[in-house]
């Protein structure tokens, strides 16, 4: 079996640097493309098993800059999963602090009950607003 680092104790300590660097980036690479490719595959299989009729149901959640945690359902209406791109990318550009997406039917999402939590206030009115507990 091939290994890597036999080859590298042999080489001076200028080329054998380069050459473990050359072998760590092509095994990441590889691995970070097998990922990615697999993110891909699962986000086109969610998307065309939801997508009905030109809309899809997203979950969205997410705290604003205020600390108010939120979470709502929501119908929209997108083409092809280029065009939902473009408005999640909408939504977090003009989002005040974390926020996630989640794709659901669309019989969920709109039978879904939100919910909001200001955890400022909770928190002073529990007596600790130095501290903000989700």
């Amino acid at each position: 079996m091939f290994k890597p680092q036999r080859l590298a104790r042999l080489l001076p300590d200028g080329e054998r640097l380069h050459y473990l660097n050359v072998i760590e980036r092509q095994y990441s690479t590889l691995e970070d493309t097998t990922n990615a490719r697999m993110a891909r595959y699962h986000r086109i299989h969610q998307f065309k098993t939801f997508h009905q009729n030109g809309q899809i149901g997203v979950i969205v959640s997410g705290m604003d800059c205020d600390c108010v945690q939120y979470r709502h359902g929501r119908v929209i209406e997108v083409e092809n999963l280029a065009a939902y791109d473009k408005w999640v990318d909408d939504q977090v550009e003009w989002a005040d602090g974390p926020i996630n997406f989640m794709l659901c039917a669309v019989e969920y999402a709109d039978a879904y009950d939100g919910y909001q939590r200001d955890l400022a206030l909770e928190a002073f009115e529990d007596g600790h607003p130095h501290v903000v507990y989700p």
